[in-house]
């Protein structure tokens, strides 16, 4: 019902419902809706979904057949590898018994034993990181426990190169596991992104509107161009753009609303049809949907990779063979004595290089913090965007439809001279007509329609991009309808109006001129509303000591007063949308990467223009994720975009270094004999301690600082 007429207001979790009288709340909180009541006496229209379900219900045509893909598997906790660490905890104690030979080789063998154990239990870090990373701690264990038997031989009271090989064992042991232990909580985000993904897809199988017969078909054969339908309470499976019906969507996973979705309108894989059914031109299939593509954000190869990742892949592969290299560097440099010693600092050496840290460090951060992201209706195009996103240092904010709501309304039209009122809005209104789907436009409109003036035909008119329009009336007078410097161009004094625009002006209202036969004939007053949290957006950017610029092309004063109401202090005003782009190359020109806050129809040159280009409401759109698209109109979420990234990128650029770094140390000092086995395996476990869990500190983070609005 009508909100100002309702009588009977319910407060839901997910907002209020006006409802006609008592009776009919205490039918809403039983449960009953009206379609229910209509469908159960046979009575009332049938839904868009009832219809297609009626249509479609006795012909539904088998699909594809075949083995599905599988659900991602859960995640189940790493458990602890007791048997191998304890096995490690007795080798300590055989290596520090005194006693024969016998019990020193049977701490050697153990020592081995938990060594191939180990190797045998992370396998996947050689699928992860490759073989050297793999191999490199495992083999120093080994050539330690060589070293401590050839110390034992020559010296039987020499246990201490025994104990150190069997503590690095039970290190490396406890790595990997701190290793699958990090790893868990950013593999149970992916999964639950993942698992809510339709395996089959309804693809229609008629072009006639009435007429929709489909087929069911793996999701994985739905290919780009193609055509899919969802019906009311179904998950949507693939990014497209909604190409005929109309439904209630709750548009993300942490969505808890739902938002009205029809034609020309995107919306991502996982987006849940609650009411309605719409059909769907697929943009985005298969692992290049939205909610798929964080998994992949850690690779440091192929197109899209982030620089960190790279850096650390290329420690990671190199880093391998400059273990090599310092171990036998080991060899030459330890001032250790005999074979013994020298064997003792090259393994040192290899138990001591981060390897799996460096990597680790890197991926960790940039798929949780994509996963993050995407959970919250924030959709980075690549790993590379989402670093490019973290260094930003100037945000420009495009004012119409991304800080305000973009809906203009008509609050004041002053005729001046002798046309009359109902004239003046009428020839505006025509020429108006030149860009249908302006703001401007509709608030004309709505205004004329409202008040019953007739709208007047306006003959040759020509659209000014961020100008106005021009045209001639009927009986052949120039009609010019726009800002300040169309009139101006077009040779028309605007004095006679500069008070009643300059008042408008100074209230945040934007001041739209009218001439008719070279004269002016009057100012309109409209009033765009600043968005809900368009302030806390703001803050935040700042907050990240990040610039922001807010760019117009209402006059000087409007912008002012709306800068004024988000405590912006740099405004650019006056500005056609070639002239933004302008001002976004001039923003990079003077250092720092800028970020453009847009839409795509309005603010295409600024967001073209900018390194980074945050697009509101475009996920889901093919050509709409050039950097990030984002899956509402909430500028937030922009803010958001850029606190994750940020985020990521210095966890990222964090951990890797302190890897490289840390583990430069400690390896030059374990090549010079300086570091024992034991040393260097409890400092290497320490370092990894504090980089692995990485991804799993960031989850925390935005969780915490980026909650799931209502």
């Amino acid at each position: 019902m009508d909100p100002i007429r309702a009588p009977v207001v319910v407060a839901m979790s997910d907002g209020l419902r006006n409802l006609c009288s008592a009776a009919c709340r205490v039918r809403f909180v039983a449960g009953e809706r009206e379609h229910d009541r209509a469908r159960r006496d046979g009575e009332g229209r049938r839904s868009i979904t009832q219809r297609i379900e009626q249509a479609t219900r006795p012909r539904i045509k088998s699909g594809t057949t075949g083995q599905l893909p599988a659900i991602p598997s859960d995640p189940v906790p790493v458990p602890f590898p007791w048997p191998s660490f304890a096995a490690a905890c007795g080798a300590v104690l055989l290596a520090a018994l005194p006693g024969p030979l016998a019990l020193g080789v049977a701490a050697a063998v153990t020592c081995l034993a938990v060594t191939v154990l180990a190797l045998r239990n992370t396998q996947i870090v050689r699928v992860d990181v490759g073989l050297l990373a793999w191999v490199a701690a495992p083999i120093g264990v080994a050539l330690a426990t060589i070293a401590a038997t050839l110390e034992r031989v020559a010296d039987p009271t020499d246990q201490s190169g025994m104990v150190g090989a069997a503590i690095a064992a039970a290190a490396i042991v406890t790595r990997g596991w701190l290793d699958g232990r990090a790893r868990e909580p950013v593999r149970r985000a992916i999964h639950d992104l993942q698992r809510t993904l339709p395996l089959e897809v309804r693809v229609p199988v008629s072009d006639v509107p009435t007429e929709e017969v489909y087929e069911k078909v793996p999701a994985v054969k739905v290919r780009a161009g193609q055509e899919v339908m969802a019906l009311e309470n179904e998950v949507v499976a693939i990014d497209g753009v909604v190409l005929r019906g109309e439904a209630l969507v709750v548009l993300h996973p942490s969505a808890r609303t739902a938002v009205r979705r029809k034609a020309g309108q995107p919306v991502i894989a996982g987006a849940r049809v609650l009411e309605g059914a719409i059909r769907l031109l697929s943009t985005r299939v298969g692992k290049d949907r939205a909610l798929v593509r964080p998994e992949r954000f850690g690779r440091g190869s192929g197109q899209g990779a982030a620089r960190i990742a790279k850096l650390a892949e290329q420690t990671t592969r190199w880093g391998g063979l400059a273990a090599v290299a310092g171990a036998v560097g080991g060899l030459a440099l330890t001032g250790n004595p005999g074979l013994a010693g020298q064997l003792t600092a090259a393994a040192a050496v290899l138990v001591a290089v981060p390897l799996l840290a460096a990597r680790r460090s890197a991926d960790g951060p940039l798929v949780a913090g994509a996963a993050s992201a995407a959970e919250r209706g924030i959709i980075f195009h690549d790993a590379r965007t989402l670093e490019d996103a973290g260094r930003v240092a100037v945000t420009v904010l495009n004012a119409r439809g991304t800080v305000t709501e973009g809906a203009l309304e008509v609050i004041e039209v002053q005729p001046i001279g002798e046309v009359e009122l109902p004239d003046l809005v009428g020839w505006i209104a025509g020429a108006e007509r030149a860009a249908p789907t302006h703001p401007i436009a509709a608030a004309v409109n709505r205004f004329a329609r409202s008040r019953g003036f007739p709208i007047h035909d306006v003959r040759r008119t020509a659209l000014h991009a961020g100008r106005g329009v021009t045209g001639a009336t009927s009986d052949g007078k120039a009609l010019v309808v726009g800002n300040r410097q169309l009139l101006l161009d077009e040779g028309v004094s605007v004095a006679v109006a500069e008070s009643l625009a300059s008042r408008a002006e100074e209230r945040g209202h934007t001041a739209l001129f009218a001439s008719v036969g070279g004269r002016v004939a009057g100012v309109v007053s409209l009033q765009d509303t600043v968005k809900n949290g368009a302030r806390a957006a703001v803050q935040r950017i700042f907050d990240l000591g990040v610039d922001v610029v807010l760019v117009s092309g209402d006059h000087r004063a409007t912008v002012s007063s709306l800068a004024r109401a988000l405590d912006v202090g740099n405004v650019k005003s006056d500005l056609v949308p070639s002239e933004r782009g302008d001002e976004v190359r001039s923003l990079k020109a003077s250092g720092g990467l800028v970020a453009s806050v847009g839409h795509a129809d309005i603010d295409q040159d600024a967001l073209n223009a900018a390194d980074v280009a945050i697009q509101m409401g475009a996920a889901g759109v093919a050509s709409g994720e050039g950097s990030i698209a984002l899956a509402t109109e909430d500028v937030r979420d922009a803010s958001a975009a850029l606190f994750i990234a940020r985020a990521a990128r210095r966890a990222a650029t964090r951990n890797v270094f302190a890897s490289v770094g840390v583990g430069g140390v400690l390896v030059a000092a374990a090549a010079f004999g300086w570091l024992p086995v034991a040393a260097a395996a409890i400092s290497a476990l320490a370092l990894d301690a504090f980089t692995l869990p990485a991804g799993q500190r960031l989850l925390r983070r935005v969780k915490l600082r980026v909650p799931a609005r209502a």
